[in-house]
C-alpha cells in the first residue's frame, strides 16, 4: 500500500491529533464514489463485562439500498434480502425452523426480521454506520470531551487499515 494521500500529501505521524470535521468530510467524499461492496459483518454482543455471543454474516450492499445477508447458523443458513422499492418494503427471509425450511416476507422493523440486531436491515451499510458515528462523535467533540488521534497504518488479516483512536 502507499503511504500517501491524494495530491501528494503524506499520512500524519502516529499519535497525531486528527481534525474530526476534515475526517468526516473526507469519508463522505470517498463514500460518494462507491457504488457497491461486499464483506463480512462480524458482530459481538456484550452486556456489561460479559460477552453474550458472536455472529458473522457475509453481506452484499448496493446503492441506494439493496442488502443481502447470509448467516451460517445452527440448524442451517439464514438469509435476508432487502431491496428498496421492491416487495412492498418487506424483507425476504429464508431460514430453517425446527428442521423445516421457511421463506417469508417480513416488515423490516419487526421483531422476527431484526432478531438479534439493534437496527433493521433498512439501516444497514457503511454510510448509515458512519452517519450514526458522526452524530455521536460530533456531539462529544463540541462538548470538548472527545479527541481523535491517528495511530498509524496496521495490517489486519493481510490488509492495511487506518487506525484511529477516539
Amino acid at each position: 500500500w502507499e503511504d500517501s494521500l491524494e495530491g501528494g500529501a503524506s499520512l500524519p505521524q502516529s499519535g497525531t491529533d486528527i481534525d474530526l470535521r476534515g475526517f468526516i468530510q473526507k469519508w463522505q467524499h470517498r463514500y460518494a464514489e462507491i457504488v457497491d461492496y461486499t464483506g463480512v459483518w462480524d458482530a459481538e454482543e456484550r452486556r456489561g463485562e460479559e460477552g453474550m455471543g458472536r455472529r458473522q454474516a457475509a453481506f452484499k450492499f448496493r446503492k441506494p439500498l439493496d442488502v443481502y445477508l447470509k448467516w451460517d447458523t445452527e440448524g442451517g443458513p439464514r438469509e435476508a434480502l432487502f431491496r428498496q422499492g421492491w416487495n412492498d418494503g418487506r424483507v425476504r427471509i429464508r431460514t430453517v425452523l425446527m428442521g423445516i425450511p421457511v421463506i417469508g416476507d417480513l416488515a423490516p422493523h419487526g421483531y422476527l426480521a431484526r432478531r438479534g440486531s439493534h437496527y433493521p436491515l433498512t439501516e444497514f451499510g457503511l454510510n448509515r454506520l458512519v452517519e450514526r458515528l458522526q452524530e455521536q462523535l460530533l456531539r462529544e467533540w463540541l462538548r470538548e470531551e472527545l479527541h481523535v488521534r491517528f495511530q498509524g497504518v496496521q495490517e489486519f488479516e493481510g490488509r492495511p487499515c487506518y487506525v484511529l483512536e477516539f
